[in-house]
């Protein structure tokens, strides 16, 4: 899994950060700020199993706030897989405190909220949590807080995923293929659910409220078959309550009979930038699943 990043290239006239530093073109009652957003060169395309490549993201958000109140918003827009964007002129009071704030993610052509609601990025919330398989609600977000008019530098600031990643792997495709009838037995779709805050903070970095329960019913298999004849059935994005968290996670498979397999694993790991995945052999046996957790740039959650 390759590590896949936003790199934040921000040119802010005279501002000095208590985290970070930026360059600025100062007038008299004004500082003017030029930031230039762009993807890390490691960026892929994302394949049928929701690597997180980011390749669906088409919008990038900043909002300035002062304290309290909220400043401005600039939404940018690209086309997909765009990998820099750029905030021109920008002018702010040199005498004033500023929280930049920014999420990056999938929107409508014109900018506006698809996945999630993005009013204030001081409480981003998922819009149909129960839509799963699609790796278009991919999001990534940061933030530089209290910065103050004063000197001119420059920084970049890399965005990171509030989300973990859910993938739901079907390892028994090959016993089912070589069954009498085996069309019959091979799965058309899932039903699954797992627990996870719907809200996030971006200036504090974290999720929102107490963990709901999240069911996503007969999706369409996902994934296609690899090389070792697994297949991810499911992927969903949720926001872990504190940033990691435990969820039980319920799974039933249809089969093309009509024939229908539950199972439950206990205590399933879910973590902020990390894919947990859940492997098993969930068509010819219960019992024989391995959950593991993976960072999606910097490594996996296994559960056995």
């Amino acid at each position: 899994m390759k590590r896949i990043s936003f790199i934040l290239t921000l040119i802010v006239a005279a501002i000095l950060c208590s985290c970070s530093k930026f360059s600025i073109a100062q007038g008299e009652d004004s500082a003017s700020i030029s930031i230039s957003v762009s993807m890390d060169d490691g960026l892929t395309k994302a394949t049928a199993d929701g690597d997180g490549a980011a390749a669906n993201v088409n919008r990038c958000i900043l909002q300035i706030w002062n304290g309290d109140n909220l400043y401005k918003t600039i939404v940018m827009t690209a086309p997909s897989g765009t990998r820099e964007y750029s905030f021109i002129d920008v002018n702010l009071n040199p005498e004033e405190t500023y929280d930049f704030l920014f999420w990056a993610d999938c929107g409508t052509a014109d900018g506006g909220d698809l996945y999630y609601s993005t009013e204030s990025l001081k409480s981003v919330r998922l819009l149909q949590p129960e839509r799963g398989n699609d790796d278009a609600a991919d999001a990534f977000c940061n933030c530089v807080l209290g910065c103050r008019v004063e000197a001119g530098y420059k920084t970049r600031l890399i965005l990171r995923r509030p989300l973990a990643q859910l993938n739901i792997i079907a390892r028994d495709l090959p016993a089912i293929a070589e069954m009498t009838f085996a069309e019959e037995f091979a799965p058309k779709s899932v039903s699954y659910s797992v627990s996870g805050c719907t809200c996030f903070d971006v200036r504090e970095g974290k999720a929102m409220g107490e963990p709901v329960h999240i069911t996503v019913n007969g999706a369409l298999l996902y994934g296609e078959s690899v090389a070792d004849g697994s297949r991810t059935l499911a992927m969903t994005y949720v926001f872990p309550q504190s940033g990691e968290s435990v969820s039980a996670v319920d799974i039933e498979v249809k089969s093309a009979n009509g024939a229908v397999i539950a199972t439950s694993c206990e205590n399933v790991p879910l973590k902020a930038n990390f894919r947990t995945n859940i492997i098993g052999s969930l068509m010819t046996a219960k019992g024989e699943f391995s959950v593991f957790l993976s960072p999606m740039f910097d490594g996996e959650i296994n559960a056995w």
